[in-house]
Formats: C-alpha cells, structure tokens, sequence
C-alpha cells in the first residue's frame, strides 16, 4: 500500500505540564522537570528526585486515569472519522505492581486505564494491548502502522498512562540503574537514569481518512521498525539498536535530520546507541540530543515524550538540548551532540529510538507535514 499515514492527533502529560505545548516549551528552553517523590516513601532510595507530574491523587490507578483522559482530550481534538479507530494500549492490564507500604497513595494495582475507566473511550472502538518493555509505546506504534498501511484499519489511537511506583523504582535499584545525582545522558560523569511518569495519546490515520474528514496532518509516519533479538536480554547490544535503526532509514527512504536517541544515562546504554549512530550515519553528522536528562525515563510511555520531542523539532525548526550534557563521553563516540542551548536547524524528518530490556527495540520517522 502506496498511502502515506498521518500523525493527526497528539495529546501528552509529563513532568513538564499538561499539553504538547509544556512539553515543547520545557524541552526548548532547557528545563529540568525532577522533583522529590510523593507517590511512595523515597527516604531509603539512592535518590529521591524523580519526573513527577504536578498532580495530587487519591491512588495510582485514579492518577492515570486522569492524566490518560487529559491526553485524550488533545489527542482526540476535532476527530470526526467515519469509523473508530483501533485502539492500541501499552498499559497492560494486571501490572505494573503499584503497592507501596503504608497508607496513603499509592497502594492497589495498577490496571489498563480503559479498564478502570472504560467511559475514556466509546465502548464499541477494538482494543488491543502491545507490551515491549521500555519500548512499548514506540512498537505500538509500529503495530498501528502496519494495521493502516495494510488496509486493516483506517484510523488507530496509541495510548498509554505510567505512575512511578516503589515496583519499577526498586527493580532499577536492583540493577544499580538508577543515578546517585541526576540523569546526564551521554555525558562521561553519566551514573544512572531517573524514572518519570505521565500519559500520551497519538491518533494515526491513512491519508485518505485525513482528507475525507478534511484534516490536517501534525507530521507524516514515514517508517517504522519494532525488533526482538540480541544475545543479552538485559544489557544493551549495538548490533540490533543498529538493524533497527537501518530498517525505519531504509523504509523512509532518507536520512533523518534529527535523530532523538533513547539514551538514558546508564553507562553501557549511551555507548551502544552512540555507536550504532555513528555506523550508520557517519562521524559528527545529525544532531542527537535525549528528552531524559530533563525529566527521567518514563519506562513504558518513555516513547509518547519522544514523540512529543519530535514534533516540538519539527514545528519549531529547533533542536532541543540534552539537559545534564556537559563533557560528552569520548565512548560514546564522535556523534553530534546538542549542549546547553537549542540549536536553530532545517528539520524535516526525525529519527526516534524507544528500547527497552528483554532486546525489544523500536525505531520511528516522522517527517515534516508539508512533505510530499
């Protein structure tokens, strides 16, 4: 199938604010979203910063239903497509375990919103659920890019909410993960990652879909690669980071101008993405810059920020920095990278990279809206 698939609604929540304008204006300017944690007793923890959104709540699950349903209502803005769209959801129901000890929030499960609050959606809209680690909101994406470009489906809703939770937080402790100080991606004093939390929602749809209802597309879908595979189910290889890359290059058909890394600040992490860029697009040659070392890694909705990050290049025709990047690595090797200050660059397709554990790996480009 020849037809282009648009980028036609966005909706987020991030530690920055609520709405992709937040979101945009935080990472441009260069702002740092860590706070101290009120979702559970942080006073045992190496570091007790994280990426909280500024909103009070009773548990987690009422915490994520509220910020899902306000990414919902900017994503969903102005839909009036002929038939629902599928509905792709990277909470899976039943996880991730959110009791924390003692009153007060944070105690229960934390489920698929749409099961908690089913009135989020219209009942008769299909859903499935896409769980990929770190990496599920960008391999969502790829399932709901495969569902239009084959036909399947006009129109798919990429959905999905996060609570940081004692869970996540001690399973990252446990690997000694998590920074001592705060997030630093590809800097050579670089010691760890901090988690985040938030909501997004992006509304893909089939071009024909867009112009029948006479929309207008916020960038285009240009490619989209979901892989499984490595020989290390934990630690970061190169080599598949590297085919997954080259497969969303190859199926756009062009070199990105942006490329908005995962990178997390974990020692290994950096090094790898860092030198599966440089085999594939050359020595100092597209700029990178990570959205983490702003607000910490938002584990399975990690993907919506970069998304966000994107279409804030695309828009804005800037470059965000990578907060907490002072001395680049010299193993992290010869890439470009964006320091202190966004830098003002002709940007009209960007390369994203959502990874996670278990060799889940994800790779996206979106392109400029008024690309042919």
């Amino acid at each position: 199938m020849t037809e282009r698939i648009a980028l036609s609604g966005f909706g987020v929540v991030s530690p920055m604010g609520a709405g992709l304008g937040a979101l945009a204006d935080g990472l441009l300017t260069g702002r740092t979203a860590l706070r101290p944690i009120t979702r559970f007793r942080s006073v045992d923890l190496r570091n007790p910063l994280a990426g909280e959104v500024d909103l009070a709540g009773a548990d987690h699950q009422e915490l994520a239903c509220h910020m899902l349903g306000t990414a919902l209502q900017e994503g969903l803005a102005g839909w009036r497509g002929l038939e629902p769209p599928v509905v792709i959801s990277t909470t899976v129901a039943g996880g991730p375990l959110a009791r924390a000890p003692g009153p007060g929030p944070g105690r229960g499960w934390l489920q698929d919103p749409l099961a908690a609050r089913p009135d989020l959606l219209p009942a008769d809209w299909p859903r499935l659920s896409v769980a990929a680690a770190c990496a599920s909101a960008g391999a969502a994406v790829a399932v709901a890019h495969d569902l239009l470009r084959s036909g399947q489906a006009q129109a798919a809703l990429v959905l999905g909410a996060e609570v940081i939770n004692p869970f996540d937080w001690m399973s990252m402790e446990v690997l000694r993960a998590t920074s001592r100080t705060r997030p630093r991606p590809f800097d050579r004093r670089r010691d760890g990652v901090l988690l985040a939390e938030g909501a997004g929602a992006a509304l893909f749809e089939t071009e024909s879909s867009l112009r029948r209802r006479d929309g207008r597309p916020l960038a285009w879908l240009a490619a989209s690669a979901a892989t499984v595979g490595g020989y290390d189910m934990v630690g970061p290889e190169t080599s598949p980071m590297t085919r997954c890359m080259a497969e969303a290059i190859n199926m756009a058909g062009e070199r990105p101008d942006y490329i908005h890394a995962h990178a997390t600040a974990t020692r290994s992490g950096d090094i790898a993405e860092a030198t599966a860029v440089k085999s594939l697009l050359g020595a100092f040659n597209v700029p990178v810059s990570s959205h983490k070392g702003a607000m910490g890694h938002g584990l399975r909705v990690s993907g919506f920020f970069s998304i966000g990050a994107a279409l804030t290049a695309l828009q804005s025709q800037a470059v965000p920095p990578t907060v907490g990047l002072e001395e680049p690595d010299p193993e992290c090797g010869e890439i470009r990278h964006v320091i202190g200050r966004a830098e003002l660059l002709p940007v009209r397709r960007v390369l994203i990279n959502n990874f996670g554990f278990g060799g889940n790996f994800a790779s996206l480009m979106l392109t400029h809206p008024e690309m042919r």
